[in-house]
């Protein structure tokens, strides 16, 4: 088997490629196969972070990327809801992306911060905005204009 470090990349890879597979078929039309395709996306980083060294303390880093792939997988899941014209559907997996982004935020929501580390000291930008756009608009599509109105300002404001 792999080194560790090596097995982590591969499996990042996978996951990146399992995400972009996804997208090409709901780009087609095929919800149904690009929710398996973020389903297996998903197992993939978890296998990812599975492999990563563990330290004795509890790690900020570690816990706020896997919130970032925790929230842009129900932001992934909610696209492709939204597409089908499963609205209801939809904003329920942006506000559970939006509730993982929050929660595992040490600082508070409108702080300006835009971005996290990981644990190798990479960026890792917060989707917070967008998934707030993206909320908006099915939230309009909804007939629900008062919640699309609201998280359009806290995406402006974000």
């Amino acid at each position: 088997p792999p080194p560790d470090h090596v097995a982590r990349i591969l499996e990042s890879q996978s996951q990146c490629a399992l995400t972009l597979k996804a997208n090409l078929e709901y780009l087609k039309g095929n919800a149904r196969k690009a929710l398996k395709l973020c389903a297996e996306a998903k197992f993939a980083g978890d296998r990812r972070r599975a492999i990563l060294p563990t330290s004795s303390s509890p790690n900020d880093a570690a816990a706020a990327a896997e919130a970032v792939d925790r929230a842009v997988h129900h932001n992934n899941l909610a696209l492709i809801h939204h597409a089908s014209g499963r609205y209801h559907a939809a904003l329920r997996y942006y506000a559970v992306a939006l509730s993982s982004l929050e929660s595992s935020a040490t600082e508070p929501p409108h702080s300006g911060r835009s971005h996290c580390f990981g644990t190798d000291g990479t960026a890792t930008s917060l989707p917070t905005a967008e998934i707030l756009h993206n909320a908006s608009l099915c939230a309009a599509a909804a007939g629900n204009f008062a919640c699309a109105y609201e998280c359009m300002a806290r995406c402006v404001a974000a």
